[in-house]
Parts: structure tokens; C-alpha cells; sequence
């Protein structure tokens, strides 16, 4: 290419997602940059590249309007790219005029085909990188001015920037931390808690700040120091941004509750994404399929084909060739083998809690296919347990939680289907009632919480071409399930919709019963006051073995720190209102049930074929 191309190249970032190599920022970073050459970058690149690219957009007027929080799992290249590629594209491109496409704004479904392309005038900037510590932030600094003097590709195409150090103030020596392009470019590094309020190098001050892992596991042990830097944060670092022209990013990984970014994100002042390396739920499915060496207490990762199948089966992996199923697991197991696991899921899916300290434990269910059908009126299931085959009668119930608001950020809709069991086992070889008198449980059957089925997601009240609607949803659930009871959480606008879903449910079966249910506590209480006596009371807790389970039991075991409780709230739904299966079915549906198998046996009483 010539050098006409190839500057071109880099000034276009107005590629769509399915072309994201082609942004302009990132092609920069793979020509000229040797750390961006070892792998394939990958979508979350673009996407973290196109939110740094939006604060440019001239639509924002104040650095209120330019401010955004960025979390992104350990080893997602967020230095390589925040702290190194685009102070490096910036400065290599001063003077000139790149161009940005920008999505419409909206929640996830919104029209992908709406969109600007906005022209961006880079001038003289005033980058401020600040991390943990100085010489971390020195390093940062001294990394990118070593890369300006000594790449001589760079300096063929975009000409020679010449840096040069910064005076110190006070001793009158060049600064380490600092320099100044021959653009007129600033570059300084700062550490966490360091001042910065009144630094007016050449009279200017930054107009674009870069907090790059503020938070390290020693700054964030106690609650004295957690608050030294969020005092430092909002009072000095951030008012020391520029009014009119600044930009502020905030990128790191979560290690502690306490910390601006938890503060951060009750702010509509603030914009921000999460970009774990996998999705919770996919995580528990591939965790599924490892197994225990019961000697040495160790995980032992799935087979080889089975690690290539989710590898091509699993959507969210969010650096697919870099951070494949294969490092995730192991990394999940290199934490396991220590007793340490919180530390994986806060790296990694920057949740704050794991399996090893959550309420909602992996022991207390069973995730197993649950076979359901109608037999003579009753809603039959069957399914593995505890080595048997168990059948039995179970009372559905649907629960839905409506999202709070149409904001991508916010929580998703969930409905679930569930509810009690009355199983008994089934045993080859035996007929009914000698079953019941060698069976561990001998005449008793037994009472089990289970939750056959669901979704999640966006919804629109009616479905559309882009959507599934809630209430074309729940009356599909309905008529699927044979189901009499629905019950709504609703509050505020959500009553609307939950009027919506009665009427409609009306005129489709009047027999059934549609409730709606008003949280008073929060969430997080009034779930744990419902089901916590369910898993602690019951001898497990039945997930019918399909994604949505696995998502909903996750969001039970992180509940209170994960980022959505939509799929636990429904599930709260229905067990508040959700009973036990009190009578058996009718006697008459006890061979088409096979339950008597190979010996046909008069039954003495007629009770003999319940189990209570």
C-alpha cells in the first residue's frame, strides 16, 4: 500500500461489526505496532475502540456529556489498546481528520441500520494516563514515547513527532513521566492518590484521561484506603479534566464492591459496559461437563472433543482466539485447585462473589433433562435422580419479571415455568408396590422444587418482526404447559403490561388465574425470604438441564454482586405462590405411566397407588 492508502486506512473507523478489523484505530495498531501483531484482535477491540472513539463525537458539549466506565476481564489487551495503541493514534494523527461511524442509540434490538458518520478534527491533546501506582503509570508513559522515537515506520508515514521531556516544577529536572511531542501533544503519567489538581503544563489542562487499573488488591484491602481513592477520584483527578474539552475513560477489572466504579454506575452522568471473557451462563454449562477427581479433590477438564464442540457451539466467548474454552477452563481450574475460585469470577466475569462463598450452592440441585406430558388431565414429568428414574404429578406455575426500563443496561424479562413435584421412583424388574418396599424411600414419595422451562431477554408487550412479546410469550407458556397460574411482578409502568397479559390470557383460557405481585423489600431480600427456605428445606432443587436454567441458578449463586437478577426475581415469582402436589394422579393411568413394569398385582387398598 502506499503511504496515501494506508493513512486512509487508518482515518476510516466506520466499519460495521462484521467487518471490526477494518476500524481504523485497529488496523493502525496491527500495521505499526509490534505488541498488536502476536494475535488476532478481536469484536470486544472494536467495540472497547468505538466507545473511546464516541467521546469525540461533537455532539457532547461539557466532559460530563464525555464520560465512560469500561470493565474488561484480566489479559483483554485494555493497557495494550487504552494505554498505549490510541494515545499512539492520536498523536500520530494530529492535525488531521478521522471519521466515526455512530449507532444509533438504543437498547439491544434497536435498528442496527440507523446510523451517522461524524467527522473528528484531531488537535493538540492533553493525554493524562493514570494507574495504581507511578512507576506503573511512568512505564505507560515511557512505553509510548520509546515507540514514537525508535519506530521508524511509523515516523516514515506520519512524519517525526520529536519528543521531548517536561520540566519539573519544583527541582527544574526533566520528568521521566512526562513529555511533549513537536505537535504540541502532551503526554503524563500519574499513580492513584497522586496530585494532579493545578498541573497546567504550557497552560493547559488535560482533555483526555486515561484510568487505566486504579485498583489493585492492595489498595482496596481496607475501607481507609478504598476511600482515599474515591476521594481522590472524584475530587482531584476528575476536576482536573478539562471542562469543555474533556474525555475521561475508566477501564480495569472489578476487585472489590467498594470501589467509583460501583459509585460510577448509579450515575447517568456516566456511560459504561461490562465485556466478560465468557457468559455466565455458557460458563456453567462448560464447568458441567468437568468432573472431580474424588482422590485428590482436583477438577479434571472435559475431553478433548468435547472441549472443540463447545468451542464451536458457545457464542459469547469474547476473544475466541485467544481465549478459548480450553484457557478458560483451565484457568477455572487453577483457581479451583486452590480453593480460590472468587478470584477467577472477578477477573474474569467481574462478578464478586463464586461458588465457594455464595448462598445458593452447586450441591443443594440437580441439573437433569425433564421429560414433561399430559396423562389423564394431570401435567406429568420424569426424570434421573439420585440413580432412579422418578415420575410423578407436578402443579405449574409461570413467573415473570418485566424489565425495569428499555435501557440496554438494564434487566432482561424473564419468564419462567415451574413448580412442586410429587416423584416416585421407577425400578425395572419390580412392579409398584414391591418397588416402594426395597426402595430407599419404601411408601414415601417425594416432594421436589423443579423449574422445567423459560426465557430471557429484550421483549416488546406484542411481538414484532425484531422481538418476541411478552404476552404472546406467556400465552404460548400457557397453552405449552397446561398451566392455570401466572404471576406478575409489577411496579410502576409494569402494571400496564401485566393488565395486557390478563386480558389477553382471558380471552384464551378464562380459567386462568393471572396475579400480579408487588415488591415491597428489596430484590435481593425478598428472594433470598422465598427461596433460601426452598434449597435448605428440600433434598434438591430439580433445573431442567437447558441454558436458561444454568443462567437462572447463576444469577442465584451471585445474587446481590451479578449484573442481573431478572431470571432469579422470576423464579421468586413462582414460588411464592407455587403448592405442593397434595393427591397422587388417578390409579387407572398407573400402567400407562409404566410404573407397574413387568408383574401386574392387585392393589390390597385402594390407596396403595399413592405416594404421599
Amino acid at each position: 500500500m502506499t503511504q496515501e492508502d494506508i493513512i486512509k486506512r487508518c482515518i476510516d473507523n466506520t466499519a460495521k461489526e462484521s467487518r471490526y478489523e477494518d476500524l481504523g484505530v485497529l488496523f493502525f495498531a496491527r500495521e505499526f505496532l509490534s505488541q498488536c501483531r502476536g494475535y488476532r484482535q478481536s469484536i470486544i477491540h472494536y467495540r472497547m475502540m468505538k466507545e473511546a472513539l464516541d467521546l469525540f463525537n461533537p455532539k457532547y458539549k461539557n466532559r460530563l456529556e464525555r464520560q465512560k466506565w469500561i470493565k474488561i476481564f484480566r489479559e483483554g489487551a485494555k493497557s495494550t489498546h487504552f494505554s498505549f495503541a490510541f494515545p499512539l493514534y492520536l498523536i500520530n494523527l494530529v492535525g488531521g481528520t478521522i471519521y466515526v461511524r455512530s449507532e444509533a442509540e438504543g437498547w439491544e434490538g434497536s435498528d442496527r441500520h440507523d446510523y451517522d458518520i461524524f467527522e473528528v478534527n484531531i488537535g493538540k491533546e492533553f493525554i493524562l494516563i493514570l494507574s495504581e501506582t507511578h512507576a506503573s503509570a511512568e512505564r505507560f508513559t515511557m512505553n509510548i514515547r520509546t515507540e514514537i522515537e525508535g519506530n521508524r515506520y511509523m515516523r516514515q508515514i506520519f512524519g517525526d513527532k520529536s519528543p521531548k521531556g517536561i520540566e519539573d516544577d519544583t527541582t527544574g529536572l526533566w520528568r521521566r513521566d512526562s513529555f511533549i511531542t513537536s505537535d504540541g501533544v502532551i503526554v503524563f503519567g500519574q499513580g492513584a492518590g497522586q496530585q494532579i489538581r493545578g498541573m497546567l503544563p504550557y497552560g493547559m489542562r488535560p482533555t483526555l484521561a486515561i484510568f487505566d487499573d486504579i485498583y489493585s488488591r492492595k489498595n482496596t484491602v481496607t475501607p481507609q484506603t478504598r476511600e482515599k481513592i474515591r476521594y481522590w477520584f472524584f475530587a482531584e483527578a476528575i476536576n482536573s479534566v478539562d471542562t469543555m474539552k474533556g474525555k475521561v475513560i475508566l477501564v480495569g477489572t472489578m476487585l472489590h464492591e467498594d470501589t467509583v466504579f460501583t459509585d460510577i454506575a448509579k450515575s447517568n452522568q456516566w456511560k459504561g459496559v461490562e465485556y466478560p471473557v465468557i457468559s455466565e451462563e455458557e460458563l456453567q454449562i462448560a464447568i458441567s461437563k468437568c468432573s472431580i477427581d474424588q482422590s485428590t479433590g482436583q477438577l479434571i477438564l472435559p475431553s478433548e472433543n468435547e472441549l472443540d464442540e463447545m468451542q464451536n457451539n458457545f457464542k459469547s466467548l469474547a476473544w475466541r482466539d485467544r481465549q478459548n474454552i480450553r484457557f478458560i477452563l483451565s484457568s477455572y481450574k487453577e483457581k479451583y485447585d486452590i480453593g480460590k475460585t472468587s478470584y477467577f469470577y472477578q477477573e474474569y466475569l467481574h462478578i464478586l462473589s463464586s461458588p465457594d462463598d455464595v448462598t445458593y450452592k452447586d450441591e443443594q440441585v440437580t441439573f437433569t433433562p425433564i421429560t414433561y406430558y399430559r396423562q389423564d388431565n394431570n401435567n406429568i414429568i420424569e426424570l434421573d435422580w439420585n440413580t432412579y428414574r422418578w415420575a410423578g404429578v407436578c402443579n405449574l406455575v409461570i413467573g415473570v419479571d418485566i424489565a425495569s426500563s428499555e435501557r440496554e443496561s438494564s434487566d432482561d424479562t424473564a419468564i419462567l415455568i415451574g413448580g412442586w413435584a410429587k416423584l416416585y421412583p421407577i425400578i425395572d424388574g419390580y412392579d409398584y408396590i414391591s418397588s416402594l418396599d426395597i426402595h430407599p424411600n419404601k411408601r414415601n414419595g417425594i416432594h421436589l422444587p423443579i423449574m422445567v422451562d423459560g426465557c430471557s431477554g429484550k421483549f416488546d408487550v406484542y411481538a414484532t418482526n425484531e422481538k418476541k412479546g411478552i404476552v404472546n410469550t406467556v400465552i404460548d407458556y400457557v397453552q405449552k404447559y397446561k398451566v392455570k397460574q401466572v404471576i406478575v411482578e409489577t411496579n410502576a409502568q409494569q402494571g400496564l403490561i401485566y393488565r395486557e397479559i390478563k386480558k389477553k390470557l382471558y380471552d384464551v383460557d378464562h380459567t386462568v388465574l393471572v396475579k400480579s405481585h408487588n415488591t415491597t423489600n428489596r430484590k435481593e431480600d425478598e428472594i433470598n425470604s422465598c427461596l433460601l427456605p426452598i434449597f435448605q428445606g428440600s433434598k434438591t432443587v430439580v433445573f431442567n438441564k437447558i441454558p436458561i436454567m444454568y443462567n437462572t441458578f447463576t444469577q442465584l449463586k451471585h445474587l446481590g454482586v451479578a449484573s442481573k437478577d431478572d431470571c432469579a426475581d422470576a423464579m421468586k415469582n413462582i414460588f411464592i405462590y407455587a403448592k405442593q402436589v397434595v393427591n397422587g394422579y388417578d390409579p387407572q393411568s398407573i400402567n400407562d405411566l409404566h410404573i407397574a413394569t413387568k408383574r401386574k398385582k392387585n392393589l390390597e387398598y385402594e390407596t396403595d397407588w399413592m405416594v404421599y
